[in-house]
């Protein structure tokens, strides 16, 4: 028993689902928010015409502009130097935009009835090719023949043609053509892109669409929408009168029928399989991939648990194209199998199964590889048909990475800021997801300490549980004294240093205290033609005696000016008999507590 369920309770969707004996065969939603464009004609402007791609890409009032080869436009092929950038033409949605990709178009309209598809601007005609009677076929060309109609227009008698008569056709073409006229009247009033037709009311195209099927009743659960099926049914003119059935239970309508599981699973990436196997979907733009594991099956071989999970995942294949919508190039890896005879099997399972899809599709054979091609148009909006959205943590991959990746990396990057920072990064603060931070704390807790001590400063992570990805750092400073640096070295009152007096360098420092302040890189006194001197640099061991920086030398200097001649005289008169092996003396001129009562703090004594 096959009937059409239609759940429009909460008022902001209806979705229909067209079950057989419990099990769901057909599913599809209307929603108020976002209602298909698919079939919808429109008023577009043409943006641009590519010639490479031979198309253009016309405005027609959504997001992105859409897409229309030359060949589907009627004004090109009449007369190709009219159609050009800012041209208005009618055309129709063939595919609604999917991810990047914008809507595809087409300049040919097709006007679908309950009996016929009326095509302005073609004069081609006929019965559709899914009429396999031969009788019936026949009967309905000749009836066809018979019909009056415009010239200039197409038309086709679609399978609920079968058994009709004349006059009920001739009705339903009549009707599509006042649409039509309609239509006309309307491009003619406007200059800009906008709508032109579109099936308001969801009842009208769902019976339309699923009336081709031997229904045994449709069951409603408003009496809205029992009051809008009768109507539409009576419109529609079925000779089978069809019962319609208003729910009336407290419980919902899908979940009596037993249905409401089987759409909750419609999401699902597997599918188990009734022995044991599943099959794995993937979905992309344009390609949808189909994987089949044997999984738990038994059997008595491996030849044929494969044969009977192909055989299974064939009939569970066809069943979820349909109710998915699977649109475009759909690649189905069955498990591979060694006899011809066997892949034959499989084939015509699977083809008999896409028997009931009432979509346009091709099947082709299994190749060397064990793959099955097909291709299949989609019928509606994917968003439509599982209103769903891409996930912020993944972006659409279906997986993150994992915990001890992140961790890692986060280490990775705490380094590589420690040594960007040349030591004068004090405390660096990390905010991460609760998870990583354990892995971190624990995992990479020696690792932490080694940068540490390395570069002096502290590392602190801190657990956030509503983060989903690591924060940028917080960084603390250690503070630099850059007063050396902002005031002068030499001032107006201070006494110049004679020409034949030798400049001394104050790249060496003097042991004394130590500074905060870096120590500089270079000295700007050295004489020119002084050859390069090769310095090493000695190693600091614990122990070793602290040295002070030129900017407190030059500072001590600077707060005792008066005895600064002395006390350069002095010193270079001291380091001189060093280098000769002497003992040093002072000068006659000041003895020992002379200095030291003129400068006490100026320099510490000379070692002999």
């Amino acid at each position: 028993m096959t009937r059409l369920l239609i759940n429009a309770g909460d008022g902001e969707e209806v979705r229909v689902a067209l079950a057989e004996n419990k099990e769901l065969h057909e599913f599809l939603v209307e929603r108020a928010s976002s209602q298909e464009i698919i079939g919808n004609i429109y008023l577009a402007k043409v943006a641009r015409i590519d010639n490479r791609h031979e198309a253009a890409f016309v405005d027609f009032g959504h997001a992105r502009d859409g897409f229309v080869p030359l060949a589907d436009i009627p004004m090109h092929l009449d007369n190709p130097s009219r159609f050009k950038a800012g041209t208005l033409i009618p055309v129709q949605v063939k595919r609604e935009p999917v991810g990047t990709k914008g809507a595809a178009l087409t300049g040919f309209i097709s006007l679908p009835g309950r009996f016929s598809v009326v095509m302005p601007g073609a004069d081609s005609g006929g019965v559709s090719r899914k009429i396999t009677n031969d009788k019936e076929r026949d009967r309905l060309r000749d009836m066809l023949k018979k019909i009056e109609r415009p010239k200039g227009f197409g038309i086709i008698l679609r399978t609920a043609a079968i058994d009709q008569t004349k006059t009920a056709i001739e009705t339903d073409i009549k009707r599509s053509l006042r649409v039509w006229k309609k239509l006309e009247a309307e491009s003619k009033k406007t200059n800009s892109p906008c709508l032109l037709f579109r099936e308001t009311d969801p009842y009208m195209r769902i019976l339309r669409d699923l009336l081709g099927i031997k229904l045994s009743e449709v069951v409603v659960d408003t009496p809205h929408a029992k009051e809008r099926v009768e109507m539409h049914l009576g419109q529609l003119g079925s000779r089978t009168k069809i019962p319609v059935t208003l729910h009336t239970g407290k419980r919902p309508l899908f979940e009596v029928a037993g249905i409401e599981a089987q759409i909750a699973r419609l999401s699902e990436r597997n599918v188990p399989l009734p022995g044991g196997g599943s099959i794995v979907i993937d979905q992309t733009e344009a390609l949808v991939a189909i994987d089949v594991n044997s999984g738990r099956t038994k059997g008595q071989s491996a030849d044929l648990v494969a044969v009977r999970s192909n055989l299974e995942a064939a009939k569970v294949i066809a069943r979820e194209i349909r109710l998915r919508d699977l649109g475009g190039i759909i690649v189905i890896d069955f498990i591979d199998m060694e006899r011809s005879a066997e892949k034959r099997e499989v084939e015509k399972t699977f083809k008999t199964a896409m028997k009931g899809d009432r979509s346009r599709h091709r099947i082709y054979s299994i190749g060397p590889t064990g793959t099955l091609d097909m291709t299949r148009k989609r019928m509606r909006s994917r968003g439509n048909q599982l209103d769903e959205v891409v996930c912020d943590h993944c972006g659409g991959r279906g997986s993150i990475p994992s915990t001890r990746y992140q961790a890692s990396e986060v280490r990775r990057r705490i380094e590589a800021q420690l040594r960007r920072g040349m030591g004068w990064v004090e405390r660096l603060t990390v905010r991460l997801p609760l998870s990583v931070s354990n892995e971190l704390s624990n995992r990479f807790r020696g690792a932490l300490a080694e940068l540490e001590a390395t570069y002096r400063c502290e590392v602190v992570i801190l657990a956030d549980a509503h983060a989903d990805s690591a924060a940028p750092f917080e960084l603390r400073e250690r503070s630099r004294d850059a007063k050396g640096s902002d005031e002068p070295r030499v001032s107006a009152e201070e006494p110049r240093v004679s020409a034949e007096e030798p400049r001394v360098s104050t790249e060496e420092p003097l042991q004394g205290e130590i500074s905060d302040a870096p120590p500089e890189t270079g000295n700007d006194d050295e004489a020119e033609d002084a050859p390069p001197k090769k310095r090493r640099r000695r190693r600091r061991r614990g122990g070793a005696k602290k040295v002070e920086s030129n900017g407190v030398f030059l500072q001590r200097c600077d707060a005792h000016r008066s005895t600064v001649p002395n006390l350069l005289e002095e010193l270079i008169t001291g380091l001189g008999a060093v280098e000769r092996g002497a003992q040093p003396t002072l000068p006659p001129s000041s003895g020992p507590a002379e200095v030291a009562a003129q400068a006490p703090s100026a320099l510490p004594a000379l070692a002999p």
